[in-house]
């Protein structure tokens, strides 16, 4: 599973494609799932309730989930200062 916090799953097949990563192919055929969440969007807390969901459906397809744009994550939380 890849979870992305800026780019929408279009934009990121996209982008892959244009550097020749054939992730869409692989995307339509089950292989990697793209959850994302944009920035502002959902609490930290629903977030993480949403990403587990997705992972519990079938834990034998999520063996491993990547996190791109981690910087995003604070715009999630309640109290931002509180990270680093």
């Amino acid at each position: 599973m890849h979870f992305a916090c800026y780019e929408s799953p279009a934009r990121l097949m996209d982008m892959a494609e244009a550097i020749g990563l054939p992730l869409r192919c692989h995307v339509e055929a089950g292989l990697i799932t793209i959850m994302w969440d944009p920035p502002g969007g959902d609490s930290m807390a629903d977030l993480a309730e949403k990403l587990l969901a997705r992972v519990m459906v079938d834990p034998h397809q999520a063996k491993r989930v990547g996190f791109d744009g981690l910087a995003g994550l604070p715009m999630h939380a309640i109290s931002p200062e509180r990270f680093p």
